[in-house]
């Protein structure tokens, strides 16, 4: 795992993309032999880096950065809120990778690059945009698109054992996210499991 990986699963950012102030020295001790303590630039966590859509707080003692807190989610061109009746009907269902529910389920964005229409006017949207995922899953879909959109190679699902890496399009991302297995793990799932025999 990254350190910024390490940091979201110690952190767990709420909905809002908001953590309470976490020490380097905390994380180190959860981590050890990592060096969370950043240089000058901000290192691991700058603004322009992994954690770039949330409002990063860097609490310092005489000018010495000690720890970082997520303020929430920074504002961004793409429309990010979801209908109400949308919301509350996700968060009541079960999160489609590990089948669990409670209140730890987020709504989740197919689109890992909000690119669909739908998304930008919140009238227009349809639940089947949407899907169900435990936090801790969310964290680790949004860290899979952000290395998507970094280097525009989409999921290889091979990773997690199956045996192809998306059921439509290729391994270069080409303007969609549909095929790829965190768009949609259970359209994925059962798709390549249609033609099973034992």
């Amino acid at each position: 795992m990254t350190k910024v990986q390490m940091f979201l699963q110690a952190s767990q950012p709420d909905s809002d993309g908001k953590t309470r102030l976490w020490l380097y020295s905390e994380l180190e001790a959860l981590y050890p032999g990592v060096e969370f303590q950043t240089k000058n630039g901000g290192d691991w966590c700058r603004s322009d880096g992994q954690l770039r859509d949330f409002i990063i707080h860097r609490e310092k003692v005489k000018g010495k950065s000690i720890g970082i807190r997520l303020d929430g989610y920074r504002d961004t061109s793409i429309e990010k809120r979801i209908r109400t009746d949308i919301f509350k009907s996700i968060r009541k269902q079960r999160c489609r990778v590990v089948d669990v529910g409670g209140e730890n389920i987020e709504c989740d964005h197919k689109d890992g690059r909000y690119t669909a229409d739908t998304y930008s006017n919140i009238e227009n949207q349809n639940e089947d945009d949407f899907q169900p995922l435990l936090r801790n899953v969310n964290l680790s879909k949004r860290t899979h698109c952000k290395t998507c959109e970094e280097t525009n190679e989409r999921y290889d699902a091979k990773r997690l054992g199956y045996s192809f890496g998306w059921i439509v399009g290729e391994s270069r991302y080409e303007g969609t996210c549909v095929g790829c297995y965190w768009h949609d793990p259970r359209k994925f799932n059962q798709v390549i499991s249609k033609d099973f025999k034992l």
